[in-house]
């Protein structure tokens, strides 16, 4: 008998995690609002009140979800700004990772981010709404229809998850002339990475020409609490770096932080298994601060090559 449960508890552990899915035609979430991450926002003291709502889906093609979340980009908010939808059911972050999608419409904007809020089992009354990861899409979303972000997420144990927080544009608003709204759909969270929807853009057809003639190599940066960027300050984000050639980044900490070094994943299908039927598909280097000159530092040549994802490893110096 004891065998029988022990074969049965074993069972139970090896079963795959159920996808959590939040779709919005009922009231599958706890709350929606808004978050930014700047601190003296007028969205987080009350000055200014966010702008979210459920609405009509207003485009079908690719989505046929009969209600969605509309949210404003304010020019008004920091990068960091976004739909924040509190969860019915936290999840917990694991070592071996999970993957949320989302579906986006948006009309314009850059990068997509998504931002983890929640608490860590050994931070005696740490809230709910403390940032424990944030990550940029590794897919693409376009303007202008539905997309599947996908954004691959992993910690230590110990980390529950309690809000995810979309942000459909996370670049700078100085250059931002007027608000305007994106609509999220559809949020899954589950062990896959591949999107659930195909895309025939132009930009995803020029991709794959230009990974057809394998003379370049497609280049993101994606930190917390500092950027990294070209040399000549261009955002690294899908940024076509010439294959095998040594590229210069620069490093740019926030204030209160510097950097101990950079972590470098490169190869091809980054944010899936590192080997498949025995193919390696990428590798990671980490290249230490002692390698930097004057806040530049120099991604060797045989590191760009297929995707490279380039993450500052940023440190309080307080």
């Amino acid at each position: 008998m004891k065998n029988s449960i022990f074969l049965f508890i074993s069972f139970l552990c090896a079963m795959p995690a159920m996808a959590q899915h939040i779709g919005f035609e009922q009231k599958d979430y706890r709350a929606i609002g808004v978050y930014d991450r700047w601190e003296d926002s007028p969205f987080r003291d009350g000055r200014l009140e966010g702008h979210t709502a459920i609405t009509t889906n207003p485009d079908r093609r690719g989505n046929t979800s009969d209600k969605v979340v509309a949210f404003r980009r304010s020019h008004l908010a920091s990068n960091i700004y976004g739909v924040r939808i509190d969860l019915a059911k936290p999840f917990a972050l694991t070592p071996q990772g999970k993957v949320v999608h989302v579906l986006v419409n948006r009309p314009q904007g850059g990068r997509v981010m998504l931002v983890g809020l929640g608490k860590r089992h050994d931070r005696v009354g740490q809230t709910a709404d403390v940032e424990q990861f944030w990550v940029y899409s590794t897919t693409d979303v376009p303007h202008g229809q539905w997309a599947d972000a996908v954004f691959p997420i992993k910690s230590a144990n110990g980390v529950d998850i309690h809000s995810l927080v979309l942000v459909p544009d996370a670049e700078s608003t100085h250059t931002l002339a007027a608000d305007w709204i994106a609509y999220v759909d559809d949020i899954l969270v589950d062990d896959s990475s591949e999107p659930r929807i195909s895309l025939n853009s132009a930009k995803g057809a020029a991709a794959e020409a230009a990974a057809a003639q394998q003379t370049t190599a497609s280049v993101t940066a994606a930190s917390r609490n500092g950027t990294v960027v070209a040399a000549d300050g261009q955002t690294l984000n899908n940024f076509l770096a010439e294959k095998n050639k040594a590229l210069v980044v620069k490093v740019l900490p926030a204030p209160g932080f510097g950097c101990k070094g950079l972590r470098v994943r490169f190869g091809h299908k980054l944010a899936g298994p590192q080997k498949v039927g025995g193919q390696q598909m990428w590798q990671e280097a980490y290249i230490g601060d002692k390698q930097f000159n004057n806040g530049q530092c120099v991604i060797p040549a045989e590191y760009i090559v297929g995707e490279v994802e380039i993450e500052g490893d940023f440190i309080s110096v307080k």
